[in-house]
């Protein structure tokens, strides 16, 4: 199995990424009155979008010709593509998933505490890009990773409790949210943790390297899987 996933760990998770978002695109006429889908359609997209351009890395590194690039973004926070994921992902991950939550909230309360939260991450994890850009320091990544699984469990905790407290609880598995919430907080409460132990990452370690990609590999593929489902069987919502 190990080696399974550390041959096609590429493959799979990228099929899982592009599953979910053809998913979307498929089901746009269905939820083509439902924002809040259609916003986590565009989402799924721009994911597929950033993981192209994140390759650049692999590119470089495996083509001759750029060898003279690589040896330009050589000791660089270019050399890697840790500051990309932390621009497009963390921070963009926030932003999306405040604004997913903050449209199907039906509470006034949890509408305004999801804004202050949204603000006030945003300005935490700019500080800490620039800090991370200006010291190439790994461990502003842990806050940042950090601070995003506090914000998602916060949003999805806020959506269960005003599902509980309505009549949707009685045809739960119709609403897209709730497989988007599923997928996306098994996957923050079981990849944020490895971040802590991204320092230690060497590649003369391959035990620690096997564990970090199965872990990553069945989060992954759990997440997306269960968004692409939740478009297909689930209904949407008229108004937002």
């Amino acid at each position: 199995m190990i080696s399974f996933i550390e041959e096609y760990y590429f493959l799979c998770f990228r099929s899982a990424e592009v599953f979910a978002a053809l998913a979307g695109i498929l089901c746009f006429k269905k939820f083509k009155n439902d924002k809040a889908s259609k916003y986590l359609i565009y989402f799924l997209i721009y994911i597929n979008c950033i993981e192209i351009l994140a390759s650049y890395t692999v590119i470089i590194h495996e083509n001759p010709s750029f060898s003279s690039i690589k040896e330009t973004l050589k000791n660089t926070v270019f050399e890697k593509n840790y500051w990309w994921y932390f621009l497009t992902w963390f921070i963009g991950a926030n932003v999306f998933f405040s604004c997913y939550y903050y449209l199907i909230a039906e509470n006034t309360r949890i509408k305004k505490a999801i804004k202050l939260i949204l603000f006030s991450t945003l300005l935490f994890q700019f500080i800490y890009f620039v800090l991370f850009m200006s010291s190439s320091n790994y461990d502003y990544m842990i806050y940042a990773e950090v601070i995003d699984l506090f914000v998602i469990v916060f949003l999805i905790s806020s959506y269960f409790i005003q599902l509980l407290n309505s009549e949707k609880i009685i045809s739960f598995y119709k609403l897209l949210p709730f497989y988007v919430s599923i997928g996306t907080l098994v996957f923050f409460i079981v990849t944020t943790p490895l971040t802590f132990f991204e320092r230690y990452f060497t590649l003369s370690d391959p035990e620690y390297i096997s564990i970090k990609y199965s872990i990553k590999f069945f989060a992954i593929i759990f997440m997306y899987a269960f968004i692409g489902i939740g478009f297909i069987v689930s209904k949407p919502k008229l108004r937002n």
